[in-house]
């Protein structure tokens, strides 16, 4: 036995926590017992584990520990002596027990030390994440790790010693000076590091091309004053992120800043002499995309300029922490590439944002320098925020801080808020002074969706009351979604950045008022889907929120504030004799409600019951949207309508009593001919100056040419129609009259023409030429012309899609299909009928097509070519009715004219024709195929290997079941395994689709299922199997049978036993009811 497994064994036993035998009040078994069990386990790990080339004393000691470890699971899991006595449990325990320690074994296995079998280059890109101190720590795992801290292409320390990681740094460098570093970081928190050769250190790092260099502080009160980063840093042409925090930087040299990769750069109070420093770095990166500057107040850029092209995130702060008086700050943001910006100067008097028209998310938390004594007016600030807001105003996310609504309140006063016409959502914290202005406020954002309210306590000031009346347009038509959140108590009004402290409880006076808000929310919210509550459960406000929840909304809703006193006491009569009527005939007993509370919960249900009834009657009766649109529109409504309901809409208002008669299209269906005549007749003397759409005819009877219905349809042809559909789906045999007039060749408009069960007449001598027909549909068509089908597309320069559903004497033996534009193709020929001695032929030729439907079963001569284009495509056909040397022939033309079809649908009737063919030679190869749909019958399944060899490439593969009743194979033996199975094949369905009553027939007639028999289950488990055990890179098996035959339990019950070639295989069992 392997040195390794009882290596693990013995770990097991020291780490079980229940292996404690010794101990005989743990678990009280006798010896005799323990003993005959020991005796019972050994033989069984015998015959399971043979080891005949394993020496005895190793076999011995692995079967001592092996056997010591099953007894301590089974007597610790044993509830008593004689659970175990009957050796067959015991032995089926014991696999269980085998099972599960060799699946732990698996685990401690691959687990063990993947990280020693990874190569150097990548074990030390691994160790670039961690800081140096820990990856110097790995070199004690093993001797390959020793030195290999010393290959990691990056150093990230903190400078505490400056001597010291002086000479560590010199050390480090020398010994990769033949390699690029990917990583530099240094941290210091003394004001001496430049005295170190921090600074030399940095210099060089940029020379040797690093990638990342990030330098600073976060501990300096003060940012630096001294040029700790060198001048080279502005021409590197590695750097792909620069971060530098408390630093001071040297002026950018003559020939300016060239840093062509860089494309993240964090900025934190940095100082300079140069007050362009931040705009010349911008204007040096061409693909920058995330800028983060935190400012100093004393940085020396009293003007800041963002101006990019590539920039996609933007991050400013600037505290008013300290100011120096009488010194004016300003920013310019000018980026159209700006997908989100995060806005946090609180002292530049000017702000200026433009050209930001990708700008998705902005989070403003500024107080636009309010409060501070400056040169600049009122007038002047709200005309700046007016100008900031406009530039933003295409944002569709936002977030406003609560100092910034503080700034924002006294404009508000002076005028109307700007309008965010594509924000949907909104997060907004307000302090309880400012949630008056609420409704205000919200008449910016007319289409907002999401809205999230941060609730502020002032302690120092409360509202003394809190009246929301103004309801603003959002509320009424978009908003579905609102939170509520207590964010924290503010310990002083008077402060602009509120100072978030300890929560307490709030005064009952401020629980009202936020009562009061979400009252408001709940009321006023038309198209409201949720509301979360977000409350501290140490101020207790969400307990009493919960609590008026249930009060009596609907009143409030129903009886304004102008309600007499009458009007009012007549509505609550009336209101509490339903409700009264309600509880009564529900009630069991006179106790039922004896309990106020649960009266008050039942009237709360009630209410809103009635409230759900009262709003779907006011959306039937009085919010007549229909009504609010304009007349063309409404028409265009109806169009989708056919003629007779629409006619019904005149009882809809006065308005409606003759709007159908502007409907410009007609639908009708001719079963009275002589009154539908005269309808027409009328509806087009009416209509006689517009164009009409649509002419869509339906009749059941052979006298509709007598009728006028040709000349209906020669009329609005002349008129310009666009949608034309004429004809009969109850006739058994077309029409042999001429319904359709020959001006149809000659339309200019038409882009839809379906025509079925009727008679064309022959095309005039200048041709056919329908310049915008789109969509063409022939059914059961006849004709004296041979070529009507090909002359039709030959005038067709647009057409993309055609379908033609052919009759047995159409009269056009010879079906060509040719054309540049045409998209999908469908053909049906079926065989009910057949004229003996006459021979069919269809020709294809379509270089744009993406989908054809191929059900021609009377074609003799097929031929399909230039369809390179070709995506998909169905194939139910038999091929004519040729012998079988020309249907080879045929079949052969066929498949190879779609080599690039990646998608195919092939029908049994289709496969029994294949089978012939495939054993005269081999099956036509589909390199580009990767999804198939195939039906077999039962006869058929041996055929399958040799059937998918020929989709070498396969990847999904469904395999519809037919079951033939009088025919079954004697047996299922598939041995071949096609190249799909080995490589491609990631999944399968297998699916019964229905029994066929007679083999005999070509066409399968699908008749009610019935009990298959046990054999036909074994040959679909046999399927299953082959697939399942031959199919190596497998992910999904699902199989679909149906409850009626009882295959899926059979089947289900036989997985376990199958070898599974693909370990991750999914298998998935459904009951299909077709």
């Amino acid at each position: 036995m392997a040195e390794p497994f009882v290596s693990f064994l013995s770990f097991l036993l020291k780490t079980q926590p229940d292996y404690a035998l010794s101990h005989p009040r743990q678990k009280p078994f006798s010896d005799t017992s323990r003993q005959a069990m020991r005796k019972r386990i050994t033989a069984i790990l015998q015959r399971s584990r043979p080891t005949p080339t394993t020496d005895a004393p190793r076999l011995q000691r692995f079967l001592s520990i092996y056997t010591d470890y099953l007894e301590s699971k089974l007597m610790n899991s044993a509830n008593s002596e004689e659970e175990y006595s009957n050796p067959r449990d015991l032995e089926v325990r014991v696999h269980y027990l085998l099972k599960e320690v060799k699946e732990l074994y698996n685990r401690f296995r691959d687990t063990s030390d993947r990280l020693s079998a990874l190569p150097d280059t990548l074990i030390t890109q691994i160790l670039l994440y961690l800081p140096t101190k820990d990856s110097i720590k790995t070199k004690i795992l093993s001797k390959r790790f020793k030195d290999l801290w010393l290959q990691v292409p990056g150093l990230e320390m903190h400078s505490h010693e400056p001597a010291a990681i002086n000479n560590f740094i010199a050390t480090f460098l020398q010994r990769n000076r033949g390699s690029r570093l990917q990583k530099f970081k240094i941290t210091y928190n003394g004001r001496n590091v430049c005295s170190h050769g921090n600074s030399e250190f940095i210099a060089g790092v940029v020379n040797r091309g690093v990638q990342q260099l990030d330098v600073g502080s976060s501990t300096l009160k003060r940012p630096l004053t001294n040029d700790l980063v060198h001048v080279n840093i502005y021409k590197s042409n590695t750097l792909v992120s620069l971060k530098l925090a408390n630093v001071g930087m040297q002026n950018p040299p003559e020939f300016g800043v060239s840093l062509p990769c860089l494309k993240t750069m964090h900025l934190e109070d940095i100082t300079t002499k140069d007050p362009l420093i931040v705009e010349k770095l911008i204007s040096g990166c061409p693909v920058l995309e995330d800028l983060t500057v935190f400012r100093a107040f004393d940085d020396n850029v009293p003007v800041m300029r963002v101006r990019s092209l590539s920039l996609k995130r933007f991050c400013v702060k600037l505290s008013r922490a300290r100011i120096i008086h009488g010194k004016e700050y300003a920013v310019e943001v000018d980026a159209p590439g700006l997908k989100y910006m995060n806005f946090g100067d609180n002292l530049s008097d000017r702000v200026v944002a433009k050209n930001l028209s990708s700008l998705f998310k902005v989070d403003i938390d500024a107080q636009f320098s309010f409060g501070i004594t400056t040169t600049i007016t009122v007038q002047m600030k709200n005309a700046i925020i007016s100008d900031f807001l406009k530039g933003v105003s295409g944002v569709r996310h936002m977030i406003i801080s609560q100092p910034t609504l503080e700034s924002l309140y006294s404009w508000m006063n002076n005028g109307a808020f700007t309008k965010f016409s594509n924000l949907t959502r909104l997060e907004v914290s307000f302090c309880t002074d400012l949630l008056q202005r609420l409704p205000h406020f919200l008449e910016g954002f007319p289409k907002l969706k999401h809205l999230t309210l941060n609730l502020l306590y002032l302690k120092d000031l409360e509202p003394e009351n809190l009246e929301l009346t103004v309801v603003p347009q959002c509320l009424l038509g978009t908003l579905e979604c609102v939170e509520v959140k207590e964010v924290a108590t503010v310990e002083k009004a008077g402060k602009k950045r509120a100072r978030y402290i300890k929560r307490t409880k709030v005064s009952k006076h401020m629980k009202k008022i936020w009562i009061e808000a979400v009252r408001y929310i709940l009321e006023n919210s038309l198209v409201l889907k949720k509301l979360v509550l977000c409350f501290s459960s140490v101020t207790n406000s969400v307990l009493e929120i919960s609590e008026a929840l249930p009060t009596n909304v609907i009143l409030q809703r129903r009886v304004t504030p102008g309600t007499s006193s009458r009007t009012l006491q007549m509505f609550i009569s009336i209101y509490t004799d339903y409700l009264e009527s309600k509880l009564m005939s529900s009630a069991n007993s006179e106790e039922e409600y004896s309990n106020p509370r649960d009266l008050e919960v039942r009237i709360h249900y009630l209410e809103k019951e009635v409230q759900e009834l009262w709003n779907r009657l006011r959306d039937l009766r009085f919010s007549d949207r229909l009504s609010a649109l304009p007349n063309t529109l409404i028409t265009q409504i109806l169009l989708y309508l056919p003629t007779k309901e629409s006619i019904k809409t005149s009882f809809l208002s006065k308005r409606f009593k003759d709007l159908w008669l502007q409907v410009p299209g007609l639908e009708f269906h001719s079963h009275e001919p002589p009154a539908i005549r005269n309808f027409i007749v009328t509806f087009f003397q009416i209509n006689r100056g517009s164009r009409l759409q649509r002419f869509k005819v339906t009749y059941n009877g052979r006298n509709v040419c007598l009728h006028g219905t040709s000349e209906f349809i020669a009329g609005v042809v002349n008129r310009g129609v666009q949608q034309l559909d004429v004809g009969s789906g109850t006739l058994k045999r077309p029409l042999t009259n001429d319904l359709v007039h020959v001006n149809i060749y000659k339309s200019n408009t038409l882009v839809s023409l379906k025509l079925a069960n009727v008679g064309m007449q022959n095309p005039p001598e200048f041709g056919v030429s329908l310049p915008c027909l789109k969509t063409m549909h022939l059914e059961d068509i006849t004709t004296k012309d041979p070529l009507i089908v090909e002359k039709l597309i030959s005038g067709c320069p647009v057409l993309e899609d055609l379908t033609v559903f052919r009759v047995f004497d159409d009269n056009v033996p010879f079906l060509r299909v040719r054309s540049q534009c045409l998209k999908r193709f469908r053909v049906k020929f079926g065989r009910s009928r057949k004229i003996y001695g006459k021979e069919y032929a269809i020709e294809v030729d379509a270089p744009g097509l993406k989908y054809m439907n191929f059900r021609d079963d009377l074609s003799d001569k097929v031929v399909v070519k230039n369809l390179s284009s070709l995506f998909k495509v169905d194939i139910d056909t038999q091929f004519g009715t040729s012998t079988l040397q020309i249907k080879k022939s045929i079949i052969s033309d066929f498949l190879k004219g779609i080599p690039s079809v990646r998608h195919m649908i092939i029908s049994q009737p289709t496969l029994e024709v294949l089978y012939s063919c495939m054993k005269h030679g081999p099956f036509t190869k589909f390199c580009n195929l990767t999804r198939l749909e195939a039906s077999f019958c039962t006869v058929l399944l041996q055929t399958l290997p040799y059937f998918l060899e020929g989709f070498p490439k396969l990847k999904h593969l469904t395999l519809n079941l037919l079951y033939l009743k009088d025919l079954e194979p004697e047996n299922l033996e598939l041995t071949v395994v096609p190249q799909c199975l080995l490589c491609t094949l990631e999944c399968v369905e297998v699916k019964e689709v229905a029994t066929v009553e007679k083999a005999g027939k070509k066409r399968a007639r699908y008749i009610k299922r019935t009990k298959v028999s046990k054999h036909m289950k074994k040959i679909w488990i046999e399927v299953v199997r082959y697939i399942l055990e031959n199919s190596l890179v497998l992910k999904k098996l699902v199989l679909c049978f149906s409850p009626v035959t009882n295959s899926v339990l059979e089947i289900s019950e036989a997985l376990p036993t199958f070898t599974i070639g693909s370990p991750g295989c999914e298998i998935f069992n459904h009951l299909t009811s077709l």
